[in-house]
């Protein structure tokens, strides 16, 4: 053995991982009470000589394989020696095994560093739970197949060692997360808290049950989580993206849960690999259909947003029109893998931000040797990162690499598992309301169900009213402005505003103020119809309707029905799509003093928000939630954002989001 300078890659205390114990445990070579202590044994001499060659072959090749990786369940609580044997003996002959932290193959050194103890110690006990992890992984590896194993204290062991006073509990970096934790909890400490984990958890309160039924309990509550049948397929949820991302989160694929934006519902995260494939029609007729394997960015409530060089998937669309694409998305390790499919259509979002610069310098790249700019003889044009970054390449065009697309599910169906796992496949689908993003589902079906899919996909309006609502300061025209210019549409401002004399700014309404404000918004509706450009429109006649009725609350059944009224004129020739911010009466008040907002006098700037937030904001609140708002040419479709963060970065959240939004509709 060699000893070697002691040195710490990260905060002992507060993150330890591989590498930060494995020097710990060199520098204890060279302790006089470790070199005493093997002096007296020539074996045990032999033991911790290969238990450091051991830990030298784990620091090069420690990793999970994709394609068997072991699936751990960690038990916590368990009082009885052979508990966790008679729980995985429950299982057989399914692929569940008995595994340990440390392994039982480190005993004899276990025993020499806890006799060593101080820092030495507690770097074993770090190590020892990513080497039992690597005997899961060999064990896998050898058997061919993904594996199930029982740990006991597996969680508690990694979470002890990541929690210093002043830090929250911490991960160890690298170390394989479980699948499922176990809690067997005392009566006296039913109502303990665990750490909050992204794994599932299953807590069971002893009491006064007897072991085998507890045993029974801990079987059937493992089948459903890692083994579930069709009936437990029931409780997926009703959004079918929502629980892919949850599933792919678990399996490392997303970012931070903190580093999403609010509008996506996961996004891949950095160095990470997440595709899917899709399929769209060919561009010569008659052709077989398109297929392309595609990197996904994020997922949204919409659907799967990527980049790609060229037109999705080989489809001949236009930018804004739809093409009709399904795609297959791969979850898990064989064989509990997932395989999502899902019809829908695919289209350009126009307005779209950049792609990430890494991507876009791959499909730069693509482009050059596509247009042969790339020859031996001739000098590749670099992509500088502020080109990336601002689009101001000369040769970028809203055809070009720059340019997102969204896969629009209208169909998903998963299947769960192969074979070889317990139960065999099962299989379910959602299906996705019309004009809206609300799903149907689950719905279990019988595997491999013979049933044909029709499905028929009816020309849509293109052009659109988006409507931006929410009371004062709620950043309606920061964000009309700043979405319109990212559209490229008409931007129609609050009338109500721009009609305001020095009377109406000092609250001095006159009596007709409402009719002759209703009458030009009316005016200015029948305008917009004669062209063929979307717009987006501030406030409108929903938000002129609950600023009328806080002046003249006597006639809100009259007010309410012309405005009504003027919707449906509007449905006539293009979709209405309804947009409220949300604010707190403290944002109110804030912004009032930091931002050059409306000359709208407060006597009482608290009070005078309060009430004013009340009036206007939480009353389209509540209308936008009783009315079920459902006219002759559909029901408005309703986007509710909470918008009480400042900055450009809040704002560009918030546009994004509305963007996500009208992609599903136009």
């Amino acid at each position: 053995m060699h000893g070697c300078k002691k040195q710490r890659l990260c905060s002992w205390d507060s993150s330890p991982n591989l590498s930060t114990a494995a020097c710990e445990l060199r520098a204890a070579t060279t302790t006089s009470k470790l070199q005493s202590c093997l002096a007296r044994e020539e074996a045990r001499t032999k033991e911790v000589e290969a238990f450091y060659e051991r830990l030298s072959h784990l620091q090069n090749n420690f990793e999970v394989s994709p394609w068997y990786k072991p699936i751990i369940v960690s038990v916590e609580g368990a009082k009885r020696t052979n508990f966790i044997e008679d729980l995985a003996a429950m299982f057989r002959p399914s692929p569940v095994r008995v595994a340990s932290s440390p392994p039982a193959s480190l005993g004899v050194v276990r025993g020499i560093f806890q006799q060593l103890g101080g820092s030495a110690a507690k770097a074993f006990d770090v190590v020892s739970n990513y080497m039992a992890v690597q005997e899961c992984k060999d064990v896998c590896m050898a058997e061919h197949q993904p594996l199930v194993f029982i740990m006991e204290n597996f969680c508690s062991s990694a979470y002890r060692l990541g929690v210093s006073e002043h830090l929250a509990s911490v991960w160890p970096p690298g170390l394989l997360k479980p699948k499922l934790q176990i809690v067997l909890r005392d009566d006296e400490d039913a109502h303990a808290t665990s750490p909050a984990a992204d794994w599932e958890q299953l807590i069971l309160t002893k009491g006064s049950l007897s072991e085998q039924h507890m045993l029974q309990l801990l079987k059937g509550g493992i089948n459903k989580k890692i083994f579930p049948s069709t009936e437990d397929l029931q409780s997926l949820g009703a959004d079918p993206l929502r629980y892919l991302v949850d599933v792919a989160r678990k399996e490392g694929l997303l970012g931070d849960r903190a580093g999403d934006k609010t509008w996506q519902l996961g996004r891949r995260g950095k160095h990470i690999p997440w595709s899917f494939q899709l399929a769209t029609p060919n561009r010569s007729s008659g052709g077989p259909p398109a297929l392309r394997t595609l990197g996904i960015h994020s997922v949204t409530e919409t659907g799967f947003i990527f980049f790609t060089l060229g037109s999705a998937g080989g489809a001949s669309g236009q930018t804004g029109e739809e093409v009709v694409a399904s795609m297959v998305l791969l979850l898990g390790s064989y064989p509990f893998q997932q395989q999502w499919r899902g019809e829908g259509i695919v289209r350009k979002m126009r307005g779209s931000t950049l792609p990430p610069f890494s991507l876009a310098c791959a499909m730069q790249r693509c482009k050059e040797l596509a247009h042969g700019l790339a020859g031996p003889t001739k000098k590749r044009r670099s992509l500088e990162d502020q080109e990336a970054v601002l689009g101001t390449r000369p040769d970028d065009t809203r055809e070009g690499p720059s340019t997102a697309y969204i896969f629009i599910p209208r169909r998903m169906e998963v299947l769960i598992a192969h074979p070889p796992a317990p139960g065999g496949t099962r299989r379910c689908e959602w299906w996705r309301l019309a004009e809206s993003r609300l799903w149907e589902g689950p719905r279990v079906l019988l595997p491999f169900s013979p049933g044909c899919l029709e499905m028929s996909w009816e020309p849509r309006v293109r052009k659109a009213t988006v409507v931006i609502m929410g009371s004062h300061t709620a950043g309606k025209s920061s964000v009309r402005k700043r979405l319109a210019e990212r559209m490229q549409w008409e931007s129609d401002e609050e009338l109500g505003t721009s009609m305001r004399g020095e009377n109406e700014e000092q609250g001095k309404y006159p009596t007709a103020w409402d009719d002759v404000l209703h009458q030009a918004e009316v005016a200015r509706d029948q305008e917009r119809m004669s062209t063929s450009t979307s717009r987006v429109v501030e406030t409108w006649h929903l938000g002129n309707f609950v600023w009328a009725i806080t002046r003249r609350p006597e006639q809100h059944g009259d007010l309410l029905k012309r405005a009504v009224d003027a919707i449906q004129q509007e449905q006539e020739a293009t979709i209405v799509l309804l947009v409220l911010l949300k604010i707190n009466p403290s944002t109110m008040v804030r912004r009032r003093a930091t931002f050059q907002t409306s000359a709208m006098a407060f006597q009482d700037e608290e009070v005078d928000a309060s009430k004013l937030a009340k009036a206007t904001g939480e009353k389209l609140d509540q209308m936008l939630g009783e009315h079920d708002f459902c006219f002759p040419h559909g029901k408005l479709p309703v986007l509710k954002l909470d918008n009480n963060q400042d900055g450009e970065e809040a704002l560009n959240d918030t546009v994004d989001a509305i963007v996500d939004f009208i992609t599903l509709f136009v």
